[in-house]
C-alpha cells in the first residue's frame, strides 16, 4: 500500500531496517514482492508478524519486550537487548505515523473527483439535466428566445413537468404565472404562495447564492411579486443583476423594467433602454416589443418610428401578442407605416385570439366604428366585455359607454355607472368624465353635484376637455370659479399596450336645469359653447351632440325638427360618414340680439369625412351660422345654416 511505502521511506523507516539490519532481520513492506521477515542466512528463524493493529508507544515497546524473551539468541546479548528497546521506540513511532498517514489519505480522497461515479449519482445528474433543459425550454417558449415561437401552454407543461421533480425555478415560474394568471392559468393567490414557498424549500436561494442564473432571476421575480418572501424591489434588483451580468436575458429585460420605473433603483431610461437592447439582441420578443415602444414614444432613446415597427415585426414573427397588438394599431393610426386596416385587424384579431386585452379593446373600437370591418355594435361590445373581464380600464370605460347609450346592448344605467367606477378608480380620465356627468343628472345613481364636480375635476387634471368644459358650464351655473388647472402630464404607456383608441366623453344632458350667472360673459360663454358643439361633431356620442340643440330647431332649412328627429339625422350622418373631424377656422364672431336672452354666431369651420366601407372620403370648409337663444341659463341652438366653401371627394386607396 502506499501508506506502507510512505512509512518505509520515511526516516522512522530508516532507523527501524538499520537496527532489524543489524539483528540480522529483513523487513519487507507491505506492496513489495513479499512481506513480513525473512532470516537471513546466519539468523535464527522468525515468524511472520500478525496484522499491524494501532497500539501506543508503551504498548507495541512491551509487546517487543515480551516476545524478544523468545529469541534466545538475542536475549544472551545485552546489546542486543538495547536494540530492542530501539526497536520498540521505533515501532511505536511508526505506528503513529501509520494512523496519521491514514487520516491525510482519507481527507485528501474526500477532496480528489472520483473517476468513475457510482451508478445513482450518474442518474441522478441525468435527471437534474433533463429537467434543466425543460425549463430552459420552458422559457423559451414564452419569451421567444432562440427564435422560438411563443407558445404559453407548451411552457406551462414543461414548467408543471419539471416542478414535479421539484426544480425550483419551475416552481417559482408557476407561481408567478398562477399569481397574475398568465398563459391560461387560472389566478389563484393562494396557490401561488405554495408554489412560491415550495421553491424556496427546494433550494431556490441556495441555487441563486451557488451562481446559478436561472435561479438568481427566478428569486428576483419572487421578491417583485412579493409571493413566498417580502415584496423588496431592491433584493430583486440585486439578483437580476447578478443574472444578467451572466448574459441572461430574462434578468437583463426584468432589470430594464425596474430602471425604466425607477423601482428598487433609480429610474435611468438610457440604462432601461441599453438593458432591453442586450434582451432583444437575444431574440428576447418582450424586449423587442417595449424597445420598441420607447422608440416610438421616444421615452429614453430618441424617437423613431422605423426602428420601432421594426423591433415591433421582429416579435410579431415569434407571434408574440404585444408586439401584434402594438404593431396592429400603427397600421390602425398608419404611423410609421402606411395605414392598412385590413392588417390593424389581422394583427388585432391574432393577437386578442390569445387573449390580449389591449388587442381585444381595439379590435372592439375597430368594429364600433366599422374601420377595417363591416360595422357591428355587439362584436364591439363582445371584444369590450372581453377585455374589461380582464380589467382594462379603457374597455371597461367603452363598454359603459354602450350600456348607457343603449348601443349593441340593452340600455343598462346601473350597469353602466358599474362599469365607469371600475375605469375611473384605475384613474380613467373618459370614466371620470362620464361617471361625473350621470352624477350631475341622477342618471342610474343617486343624483350628486359634488361627486359630480370632484369626478370633473379629476379627469380635468389628466386633460380631459370634456370634463373641462363641464366644470367651465358648472361654473357658469353657479357663479363659483370651477376652471380647472393646467393638465398633468400624462403617464407612460403599458409595456405591451397600444396607444387606447380615441375617448369617448359623454357631454351634458339637455334635460337638466341649471341657474344662470354672471360668472362669465355671455360672449366668453357662447364662444366657449360652440367650441364643445363643433367638438361633440366628431365623436359618436349621440346625446351629446343632440345636448346642444333646443328642443326644436331648423336645420339646414329644412324647417323645424324636434329632437327626436335631431337624433336621427346624425345617427344617419355618423353611419355614413364613422371617421370626422372637424376644427374651427379664424375667429368666431358672436352677435348680441337681446342681452342674455339671443344671439348670431359665424364661424367657419374646416371637415374631413371618411368612410372605410364605401371607400370614399370628403373634406372642405364651410361657413356655419347659429341662432342661439338662452333658455334657464342655458344656450341652445334654435337655427343651423351651412354654406359650402371648399369641397373635395376621393376614393380610399387601397393601402388605407
Amino acid at each position: 500500500m502506499v501508506i506502507a511505502r510512505q512509512v518505509e521511506d520515511s526516516s522512522c523507516g530508516k532507523v527501524l531496517r538499520e537496527v532489524l539490519d543489524a539483528e540480522g532481520i529483513v523487513h519487507r513492506v507491505p506492496g513489495h514482492p513479499s512481506a513480513g521477515f525473512t532470516e537471513r542466512p546466519d539468523s535464527s528463524t522468525v515468524s511472520p508478524p500478525a496484522t499491524l493493529r494501532p497500539q501506543s508507544v508503551t504498548q507495541g515497546a512491551h509487546r517487543l519486550e515480551l516476545e524478544s524473551r523468545g529469541f534466545s539468541s538475542i536475549a544472551e546479548s545485552p546489546s542486543r537487548r538495547a536494540n530492542l528497546k530501539k526497536i520498540a521506540i521505533i515501532a511505536g513511532l511508526a505506528t503513529a505515523a501509520v494512523i496519521l498517514m491514514a487520516i491525510l489519505s482519507i481527507v485528501i480522497a474526500r477532496h480528489q473527483p472520483s473517476t468513475q461515479q457510482p451508478k445513482q449519482t450518474q442518474q441522478l445528474a441525468a435527471a437534474s439535466s433533463s429537467v434543466e433543459k425543460d425549463y430552459n425550454s420552458a422559457i423559451e417558449y414564452t419569451s421567444g428566445m432562440n427564435r422560438v415561437r411563443i407558445d404559453g401552454a407548451k411552457a406551462v407543461e414543461l414548467l408543471q413537468r419539471a416542478a414535479a421533480k421539484h426544480y425550483p425555478e419551475a416552481e417559482a415560474r408557476l407561481a408567478f404565472f398562477t399569481k397574475d394568471g398568465r398563459f391560461g392559468v387560472p389566478k389563484d393567490a393562494a396557490k401561488a404562495e405554495d408554489l412560491a414557498k415550495q421553491s424556496l424549500s427546494d433550494g431556490l436561494i441556495a441555487a441563486a447564492d451557488h451562481g446559478r442564473a436561472t435561479a438568481q432571476e427566478a428569486l428576483g421575480v419572487l421578491y417583485v411579486m412579493g409571493i413566498g418572501v417580502g415584496a423588496h424591489t431592491n433584493e430583486a434588483a440585486e439578483w437580476y443583476q447578478k443574472a444578467a451580468d451572466q448574459g441572461y436575458a430574462e434578468a437583463q429585460r426584468n432589470l430594464g423594467w425596474l430602471y425604466e420605473r425607477g423601482t428598487g433603483v433609480a429610474k435611468d431610461l438610457g440604462k432601461a433602454a441599453e438593458l432591453y437592447q442586450k434582451a432583444a439582441d437575444q431574440g428576447h420578443a418582450w424586449a423587442q416589443t417595449h424597445l420598441g415602444w420607447l422608440y416610438e414614444s421616444g421615452t429614453g432613446v430618441t424617437k423613431d418610428l422605423s426602428k420601432a415597427v421594426e423591433l415591433y415585426q421582429k416579435a410579431v414573427d415569434q407571434g408574440y401578442a404585444g408586439a401584434q397588438t402594438n404593431l396592429g394599431w400603427l397600421y390602425a393610426t398608419g404611423t410609421g407605416v402606411a395605414r392598412d386596416l385590413s392588417k390593424a385587424v389581422e394583427l388585432s384579431q391574432k393577437a386578442a385570439d390569445q387573449g390580449n386585452a389591449q388587442a381585444q379593446h381595439n379590435l372592439g373600437w375597430l368594429y364600433q366604428n366599422g374601420s377595417g370591418v363591416v360595422k357591428d355594435l355587439s362584436k364591439a361590445a363582445e371584444f369590450y366585455q372581453k377585455a374589461a373581464d380582464q380589467g382594462l380600464a379603457g374597455a371597461q370605460h367603452n363598454l359603459g359607454l354602450l350600456y348607457q347609450n343603449g348601443t349593441g346592448v340593452a340600455k343598462d344605467l346601473s350597469k353602466a355607472v358599474e362599469l365607469y367606477q371600475k375605469a375611473a378608480d384605475q384613474g380613467n380620465a373618459g370614466a371620470q368624465a362620464n361617471l361625473g356627468l350621470l352624477y350631475e343628472n341622477g342618471s342610474g345613481v343617486t343624483k350628486n353635484l359634488s361627486r359630480a364636480v370632484e369626478l370633473y375635476q379629476k379627469a380635468a387634471d389628466k386633460g380631459n376637455q370634456q370634463a373641462k368644459d363641464n366644470l367651465r358650464r358648472l361654473g357658469t351655473m353657479t357663479g363659483q370659479a370651477t376652471q380647472p388647472p393646467a393638465a398633468a402630464p400624462s403617464s407612460a404607456a403599458s409595456a405591451t399596450a397600444a396607444p387606447a383608441a380615441p375617448v369617448i366623453a359623454v357631454g351634458p344632458e339637455s334635460t337638466v336645469t341649471r341657474q344662470s350667472s354672471s360668472y362669465m360673459s355671455w360672449i366668453d360663454r357662447l364662444t366657449q359653447f360652440v367650441r364643445d358643439y363643433v367638438d361633440s361633431t366628431g365623436d359618436s356620442n349621440m346625446e351629446r351632440a343632440v345636448s346642444f340643440y333646443a328642443p326644436t330647431a331648423d336645420i339646414l332649412d329644412e324647417g323645424l325638427k324636434n329632437l327626436g328627429q335631431i337624433r336621427q339625422e346624425i345617427v344617419n350622418h355618423n353611419e355614413r360618414w364613422p371617421l370626422r373631424q372637424n376644427s374651427i377656422v379664424g375667429d368666431i364672431q358672436v352677435q348680441e340680439h337681446v342681452r342674455g336672452e339671443s344671439y348670431t354666431i359665424r364661424f367657419d369651420q374646416n371637415f374631413y369625412a371618411e368612410s372605410t366601407a364605401r371607400r370614399e372620403w370628403s373634406r372642405g370648409k364651410v361657413a356655419v351660422t347659429l341662432e342661439v337663444r338662452i333658455q334657464g341659463g342655458i344656450p341652445e341652438i334654435t337655427s343651423l345654416k351651412q354654406r359650402a366653401l371648399e369641397r373635395q371627394k376621393g376614393v380610399l386607396s387601397a393601402a388605407r
